[in-house]
């Protein structure tokens, strides 16, 4: 899904959607970092102290956005509650990867507690935007963000999955908020679901009368394509879960192929009625996030091949990460 997740309806001007795409990028690294952060501590990883730092690099970028907006001193003030929030973090994921689960909830309370705060500042600074309004925000993101931990550091990677898929979701839907701050004029819409992820895809299989997937979730299947560097020829892959999305090949500005890019990710230059790009059809990119360097969002593409009647498959791989996207003719059950 596009992740700009502002209300359709409404015209976006050059400078909003400048700073709206400057916190999506900062607020998800902060997810993605949080992450990595629990991964480096579980298994122990001589960066782990490099994660730790990098990970308060994020308020301080976050900050420098805000600044022009708000000021010096409120910026400052910004920075020392994003800061004070996201120090409690650490805490809550040693005490849960020494099994200390009594010390770890009283750490999600300190987090709670230090998220008000920063709710407060927030309305403070926007009375337009009620402190219920940012409870409701930084209460669901505290709680994913101690979910995720649990989650991973007890092994359950297929539940984590969905829950790092809420968690980025939400830090979207903390910037949209954040520039409803800065320009009071500006109205942002839900962020989509999992939920909302879900029926789209129901509603794909209807639309298109898709058949059943050829493999289920938890199913281990073997990979008969490369995906460098962690996928060869013959990877040993465990399904998370089949997704049935319309996705294409496509040439790229410099005439380079692209192997595959999904609809929700294209946004068509000259619409067709029934809303399918078909080959031939020019196509802007708005989705860019899951993609190597290469793809942009804003990039101009050209459709050289649909795919139409296949699945797509997120999978866990043998060290225990995540991969996104594979083919379904491009893996096969082991004899």
């Amino acid at each position: 899904m596009d992740r700009t997740s502002v209300n359709p309806l409404q015209a976006i001007t050059e400078e909003q959607m400048k700073t709206l795409d400057q916190l999506h990028k900062h607020f998800a690294n902060l997810a993605y970092w949080m992450r990595n952060l629990i991964l480096s501590n579980k298994y122990n990883m001589a960066n782990k102290f490099d994660v730790f730092a990098r990970i308060f690099e994020e308020p301080e970028n976050i900050g420098n956005i805000i600044e022009p907006f708000i000021g010096r001193e409120k910026t400052h003030q910004f920075k020392g509650l994003m800061t004070n929030l996201i120090t409690i973090y650490p805490k809550i994921i040693n005490n849960l990867l020494s099994q200390n689960k009594q010390e770890a909830d009283s750490n999600l309370k300190e987090m709670q507690k230090a998220a008000n705060e920063l709710g407060l500042y927030f309305t403070g600074l926007n009375p337009r935007w009620n402190k219920e309004q940012w409870e409701k925000i930084l209460k669901e993101w505290v709680k994913l963000a101690y979910e995720e931990a649990q989650s991973i550091l007890s092994g359950n990677y297929m539940g984590e999955i969905n829950l790092f898929d809420r968690f980025v979701n939400l830090s979207y839907q903390f910037a949209d908020h954040m520039v409803g701050l800065l320009f009071p004029d500006f109205v942002p819409a839900e962020t989509p679901s999992i939920s909302d992820s879900i029926r789209e895809e129901e509603l794909t299989m209807k639309m298109y009368q898709w058949r059943k997937p050829e493999f289920n979730s938890g199913e281990k299947v073997a990979s008969l394509a490369y995906h460098p560097p962690e996928i060869t020829s013959g990877t040993m892959v465990t399904i998370v879960k089949p997704h049935p999305i319309l996705f294409y090949a496509v040439m790229l500005p410099d005439r380079q192929l692209h192997r595959w890019i999904a609809d929700f990710e294209l946004k068509a230059l000259n619409p067709r009625a029934d809303g399918v790009l078909k080959p031939g059809d020019m196509a802007i990119v708005i989705a860019d996030e899951a993609h190597m360097h290469m793809i942009k969002k804003g990039m101009t593409v050209r459709i050289e091949k649909a795919y139409d009647d296949t699945y797509l498959y997120d999978v866990i791989l043998p060290d225990g990460s995540y991969h996104r996207w594979i083919a379904e003719f491009e893996l096969v059950r082991p004899v």
